[in-house]
């Protein structure tokens, strides 16, 4: 699980249900999966392409919602973020 800019991390103890149930998430009925960072170990590609390099994400918790959430709600402009690393438009 991970994206490119935030570190990836190899054979996640998640359990298929509690992606399920993130994926069905609709706000005011079901809340997003909460994840604590420090519980994972982080990892980035080194310059052959390989998932070595360990990493340190810049956030302590991670709150996932569907896909759908971002794209079909435009949600996106209610979030207001200072941390550089967060992109948004």
């Amino acid at each position: 699980m991970g994206d490119y800019d935030f570190g990836y991390v190899a054979r996640p103890p998640i359990l298929i249900a509690d992606a399920v149930a993130a994926s069905a998430a609709f706000p005011g009925l079901i809340g997003p999966l909460v994840l604590d960072t420090s519980a994972f170990s982080w990892l980035g590609f080194d310059g052959a392409g390989q998932l070595t390099v360990p990493v340190k994400p810049w956030l302590s918790k991670l709150h996932l919602w569907d896909g759908g959430m971002y794209d079909n709600l435009g949600v996106e402009s209610l979030f207001v973020t200072t941390h550089p690393r967060v992109r948004s438009g």
